[in-house]
């Protein structure tokens, strides 16, 4: 089946989703040990089909038991640690060899890995008080290659979003905001990037011809008639 991001949070942890049932948050693969905590329908109250992909299901993958624990230590992106926290109530990098959430105000630290992405990975940020990531939301990238053109998906407070690389350097280098939605979000979460020096707009406006450097080595040198 297709990556989850709570089969790839598993796996970041040393863990993996397996079984012959499908959880009832995510529909990733999961046994019988564990039931979910999701309250009892209503009479009469319609609720949010979105945050549950199986409802009729009562068992839960092991990605979405270690994420909904209420108390974790949080490897932070900056290198920092903080015990006592709640996965849903942080941002996220994840990838195979682990998972670290990103405080705000440290969003910019992401610029290396999102333009030099791995094959697997998801990003989950939370931008508000009082939010919560639903892993359930989250969109797990999973593939064999990344070009430039590739589409690649994340989410925001879980409204998913894409961007490819080749569309955040052209924003970047022009100093621009970017055409896809995607890529404007990446520029107003985490700000300026230094790592794509701008285009110098003369140089764009330039006609195609002699290369400037090579006229200015060849003036003195052309004689009348040549």
């Amino acid at each position: 089946m297709m990556m989850t991001a709570s089969m790839l949070y598993a796996i970041s942890q040393g863990r993996r989703c397996e079984g012959p049932r499908e959880c009832h948050w995510c529909s990733a693969p999961c046994d019988e040990r564990w039931v979910h905590d999701d309250d009892p329908p209503v009479i009469g109250i319609k609720r949010d089909a979105q945050m549950t992909r199986r409802p009729g299901n009562p068992w839960i993958c092991e990605g979405c038991r270690i994420w909904r624990r209420p108390r974790i230590t949080v490897n932070l992106l900056d290198g920092k640690q903080l015990d006592g926290q709640s996965a849903r109530r942080w941002s996220w990098w994840v990838e195979d060899s682990g998972a670290w959430g990103i405080a705000r105000g440290t969003y910019q630290t992401l610029w290396t890995k999102i333009l030099r992405p791995p094959l697997r990975f998801f990003l989950a940020f939370l931008d508000g008080p009082d939010i919560k990531n639903h892993i359930q939301l989250c969109i797990a990238n999973d593939l064999p290659i990344i070009k430039n053109n590739t589409w690649l998906a994340f989410t925001v407070n879980g409204i998913p979003f894409r961007y490819s690389i080749y569309e955040l350097k052209e924003a970047l280098q022009r100093g621009q905001s970017g055409k896809e939605p995607g890529v404007q979000e990446f520029i107003r979460l985490l700000g300026p990037c230094n790592i794509y020096p701008k285009v110098n707009p003369k140089d764009e406006e330039r006609k195609p011809g002699r290369p400037v450097k090579n006229i200015e080595k060849l003036k003195g040198t052309v004689r009348e008639g040549d």
